[in-house]
């Protein structure tokens, strides 16, 4: 899915040479350039660069091409169409252009064929599509602006489905030889009205990696040539050698002969060449390094946001983002404990709690609470397998299969620096011996007590106390007493998947045991809101097919020391 922003490359004039002060704008006033960068979405995995190029590309063009901008970050749909009714309220000159330009999602529905750009708020497989911005609807929109001359610039997955007819014919006007011409031919060039539109796609999914944007780039390291004119066709010369193919088209009330025009500021000739690192830039950089947390990298970007370390300030970002879970572990000194059915469990054993057995456990981390949907949302920007409780922040995530739960713990582990051992499900051994204390157990039935409703959300709950009334559902996680080793909802709440296959124990003594090699069932453990007490007692056993989500089963994160 693509997600850089068509005009990422504007940026790049950052590397200019040392050039005389520019003179004001040519056109104060008179370009505008509205963006639209949705980087964090509600419903659907974020993004890491609409809104932080969305601003480096604002800043360049007001800086460099003296256009009036404005970044709307992370727009709703409410917000999208607010914003462009707003700017149909403007006065415009006659010769007055504006840019419209999305970045983020966008999606295509085969049964319709139409394409939509992904607002914020947008739900995920919205059926009837009343959360997605259509493009045939976006189009209307901006056809009847009352600027004469726009151009719009949608990058976004399927981003050419805003027009069927993706081809702009024409050659670039001929130019003045003289700069005492340049505003004369500006002039004429902008008197036939323009609607002018170009997407980094057609149908497609476009990668990440823009060769679209690498073109664009050399489009605008050409200037137009002397004359300091960068015009839409000139362009779509450079952009169409991209693969994927990008598209252009006219749109709307188009006339003949109608252009958009990138007016430099600065009349001086200048050559553009990469130059090194700027000093302030690498500065700021070693300082974000150093400090290594949120805010510092926060900090760079807001000076940088196009600076050479902004992909690299964004990754480590998501990658201590995603370490706050670490924040949650417990080390569990490893020893050695009988596991299965003892006599503290009383009459509820069941026959799969037996025989009990020794277990030498090394030492591990377990967390402290089940995950919960702010820390799913967190890792894989998607918070769609709540099914109870959701918008629950700090309810556990429940309706994830096992299954699901590997790719969560593949994304989160890839955030990990090399050296750190992986997250993984804990084995239903280390699980048991986590939930009974530990080396610090005092033998309680369940992980905490003697008292399922001090220690577990349950059934039972339901019954006892008021201030939830009839309610069936889960909690916010850390709510109930902890256990010895300060542990929390080891019991009730949510089952936890574990990693091992469900298997019947035998009585031999075992170090560090997986559980069996195969299996049709995952072990899950320590009960559920919908739970009857004695599910919630630590010795107790389940098993579900790994495929199957339930809305009563979540799971806790472990790792090897």
């Amino acid at each position: 899915m693509k997600h850089h922003i068509l005009f990422l490359l504007l940026s790049s004039f950052l590397f200019l040479n040392a050039v005389p002060a520019p003179k004001p704008a040519l056109r104060p006033g008179k370009d505008l350039a509205l963006f639209f960068a949705v980087s964090n979405y509600e419903h659907w995995d974020d993004l890491k660069n609409p809104v932080a190029e969305a601003t480096a590309i604002a800043k360049d063009l007001h800086d460099l091409y003296g256009f009036d901008t404005l970044v709307v970050r992370n727009p709703t749909k409410a917000q999208i169409q607010a914003k462009i009714e707003e700017y149909r309220k403007k006065t415009y000159t006659d010769d007055a252009q504006l840019l419209i330009f999305f970045t983020g999602h966008g999606e295509y529905l085969e049964n319709t064929r139409e394409g939509f750009f992904i607002p914020k708020d947008a739900k995920r497989n919205d059926a009837l599509q009343d959360s997605y911005l259509s493009y045939l609807r976006l189009q209307r929109w901006i056809e009847t602006l009352p600027c004469k001359h726009i151009l719009l610039a949608i990058d976004a997955c399927f981003s050419g489905t805003f027009d069927a007819d993706i081809a702009l014919k024409g050659e670039p006007g001929k130019r003045p030889e003289q700069n005492d011409w340049r505003e004369q031919y500006i002039s004429q060039t902008l008197q036939y009205r323009s609607r002018l539109f170009m997407a980094s796609g057609a149908k497609v999914r476009t990668p990440d990696k823009s060769a679209f944007a690498e073109q664009f780039l050399n489009a605008l390291r050409s200037f137009g040539g002397d004359d300091r004119l960068v015009s839409s066709t000139e362009l779509w010369g450079y952009v169409q050698r991209a693969n994927p193919k990008p598209c252009v088209a006219k749109f709307g009330d188009h006339e003949a002969g109608g252009d958009f025009l990138l007016v430099m500021k600065n009349d001086s000739k200048t050559s553009i060449e990469k130059a090194p690192e700027t000093s302030t830039d690498l500065s700021d950089w070693s300082i974000a390094k150093s400090e290594n947390n949120i805010e510092s990298f926060e900090t760079y970007l807001k000076k940088h946001p196009g600076g050479d370390f902004a992909e690299a300030a964004l990754g480590k970002i998501s990658t201590l983002r995603a370490s706050q879970i670490v924040d949650n572990m417990v080390l569990i000194k490893g020893g050695t404990f009988t596991m299965g059915c003892t006599a503290e469990q009383g009459k509820d054993c069941d026959k799969d709690e037996k025989p009990y057995h020794s277990v030498t456990l090394s030492d591990f981390y377990i967390g402290k609470y089940e995950v919960t949907q702010a820390e799913w949302h967190r890792v894989l920007g998607s918070n769609q397998q709540s099914l109870q409780n959701k918008g629950c922040d700090q309810c556990p995530v429940e309706g994830v299969s096992w299954e699901n739960i590997q790719s969560f713990l593949k994304r989160l582990n890839e955030m990990l620096q090399v050296g750190q051992n992986p997250y993984r499900l804990p084995t239903e051994a280390e699980w048991e011996y986590a939930a009974r204390g530990g080396n610090l157990t005092k033998g309680y039935k369940f992980a905490g007590g003697n008292n399922a409703n001090e220690v577990a959300w349950h059934l039972e709950n339901y019954k006892n106390e008021n201030t939830f009334g009839t309610l069936k559902t889960t909690h916010p996680v850390g709510q109930k007493k902890a256990n010895e080793l300060d542990i929390f909802d080891m019991g009730g709440n949510v089952w936890e998947w574990c990693n091992d296959w469900m298997g019947a124990y035998s009585s031999a003594t075992e170090v560090n045991p997986a559980g069996p090699k195969l299996g049709s069932n995952r072990v899950v453990r320590g009960g559920s809101w919908r739970s009857v007490p004695s599910g919630a007692r630590v010795t107790d056993r389940h098993s579900v097919p790994p495929t199957i989500p339930s809305d009563d089963i979540g799971f806790r994160l472990a790792r090897s020391k």
